[in-house]
């Protein structure tokens, strides 16, 4: 099975994030279960996390998923996100 990019994953939101907490790379990837070298990837832009380890990432800075991936408004994803009752 290939793996697909995670298209819309914002690095940099990433980093202001793990900063704002006064985490190290370090401490994120120790906190979320992920190697350090999986983090600099990410941040770097060399790579994008799988969804699930970007979900154990975003509980570890306790914030929502789309904090960190951003969905443009004019994707069909949004338009079917957006249809959809809460």
């Amino acid at each position: 099975m290939t793996r697909r990019p995670l298209r819309g994953f914002d690095r940099e939101r990433l980093i202001e994030l793990r900063t704002k907490k006064g985490y190290t790379r370090g401490d994120l990837a120790r906190f979320a279960e992920v190697s350090v070298a999986a983090v600099r990837a990410w941040e770097s832009g060399q790579a994008t996390p799988q969804v699930d380890r970007l979900a154990r990432v975003t509980a570890a800075l306790d914030v929502p998923m789309s904090e960190l991936v951003r969905i443009p408004r004019t994707s069909g994803t949004w338009a079917i996100c957006a249809s959809r009752p809460a």
